[in-house]
């Protein structure tokens, strides 16, 4: 017990330690991209069979995948590097 509290203790500050505090902020650029992504006419249409309440993951990953796209699009198109990553796989 007593080498539990220990190691609680040591991994204490770390707990709420999280990447997402770690990744850079977005630049101007970027926001301005992830808003015309958000607002894209492709992202809107894979967005119209979510409903309130429907829990579709495959939906929400068309979704995903075609904000994804419009974003990266958009930064090609106006000469931003992108930010690398993985493409999102399709459902199976």
């Amino acid at each position: 017990m007593r080498l539990f509290i220990i190691l609680l203790a040591l991994a204490a500050p770390l707990i709420g330690c999280s990447t997402a505090s770690n990744t850079p902020a977005d630049t101007p650029g970027q926001a301005e991209c992830r808003r015309i992504a958000r607002n894209d006419p492709a992202v809107s249409e894979a967005r119209r069979p979510l409903s309130p309440g429907n829990n579709d993951q495959i939906i929400q990953g068309e979704v995903n995948r075609a904000t994804d796209r419009a974003f990266r699009n958009c930064l090609r198109d106006r000469g931003l590097p992108g930010g690398g990553g993985v493409e999102i796989p399709p459902p199976r």
